[in-house]
């Protein structure tokens, strides 16, 4: 699929802030994952906080979104592994980067574009320099496709956030 792939600019806040809302809610939705609105609010703000880190200079972080005619249909973000990674993943978070913040407007899922957002990042971690990535999901839709793009996760959190709903991270060398 064509799309533009670019990284945020200040700009953009109001259409992310409207990307993430529609996108999140329907993610939760689609995993039966009931959230207070107070929840939901919080779990977008983390995502304009990750925005606004890397619209700073110098910033290791690049936010970056796929369009098509102006309209926001993914996100992708490269950045310093979060405390929760650099938790349960110890020594295999020093000297990497942390693929997250992959989101697809619902009506272009199944398309290829994650898989695309992923081979662009993987290649833009090896122009940098970097020998690996983490990656991490709590979601189980996007367990299965991270499981089939990367295979086996390395930390399997049984039951972390009920039975059933592990959380998964993978460390990948490049």
């Amino acid at each position: 699929m064509d799309f533009k792939l670019r990284s945020v600019q200040a700009s953009d806040m109001k259409k992310l802030n409207a990307f993430f809302d529609e996108v999140i809610k329907h993610t939760l939705l689609k995993e039966g994952i009931a959230c207070s609105l107070e929840e939901i609010e919080e779990e977008i703000n983390d995502k304009i906080i990750k925005v606004k880190d890397s619209l700073k200079e110098n910033s290791l972080t690049d936010f970056l979104m796929a369009e098509i005619d102006g309209v926001i249909i993914a996100t992708i973000s490269i950045n310093p592994p979060g405390e929760f990674s650099k938790q349960h993943m110890g020594s295999k978070a020093e000297n990497v980067l942390e693929i997250a913040s992959l989101y697809i407007k619902p009506s272009y899922q199944s398309r290829g574009i994650g898989k695309q957002l992923l081979s662009y990042a993987i290649e833009d971690l090896k122009a940098r320099g970097y020998k690996g990535f983490l990656l991490d999901s709590g979601y189980k839709e996007a367990q299965k496709v991270w499981q089939h793009l990367l295979g086996k996760p390395d930390i399997v959190l049984k039951d972390f956030w009920e039975a059933g709903a592990d959380h998964m991270f993978w460390y990948k060398s490049l």
